[in-house]
């Protein structure tokens, strides 16, 4: 803490500062930081398909795009933060079941595609979920 600053004290009387070094708010990169917030957001992939049980695009790249972003800033680092860890080796393994089921294009597909469409679509998306997964084990 700097010289003459002030420690501000949060519930239960611990140090602000302590709960910023718990969570090392101070030390995640900004990558990292976005992620998280995608991660515990509506937003999130398995969590729309799971309250939808339909894809969402947008919400593929947008987690696709910082997943490789953490990658990337992380890349000459020893460590990645375990719920970031988590996610790409169990979550996108759930999304891949999830999409895979025949079950889950049965009912219904987005306007534009046929049955079969979709399911190829889809099976292009577990392709890049699979790579996904392949590039971080790569990378550790």
């Amino acid at each position: 803490m700097a010289k003459g600053a002030k420690e501000v004290l949060v519930e239960g009387g611990i140090p602000n500062s302590a709960i910023t070094c718990l969570y090392g708010l101070n030390f995640m990169k900004d990558s990292l930081k976005q992620f998280l917030e995608y991660d515990d957001s509506d937003e999130e992939l398995a969590y729309y398909i799971r309250m939808n049980a339909e894809w969402n695009e947008e919400s593929f790249i947008k987690m696709q795009q910082l997943v490789r972003k953490v990658m990337e800033d992380y890349s000459d680092e020893d460590y990645y933060y375990k719920p970031f860890v988590y996610y790409c080796v169990e979550i996108i393994r759930i999304i891949i079941g999830t999409i895979s089921h025949e079950a889950f294009c049965s009912g219904r597909w987005p306007e534009g595609f046929t049955r079969e469409s979709y399911r190829d679509f889809l099976d292009e998306r577990i392709e890049q979920l699979k790579l996904i997964q392949k590039d971080f084990i790569r990378t550790l």
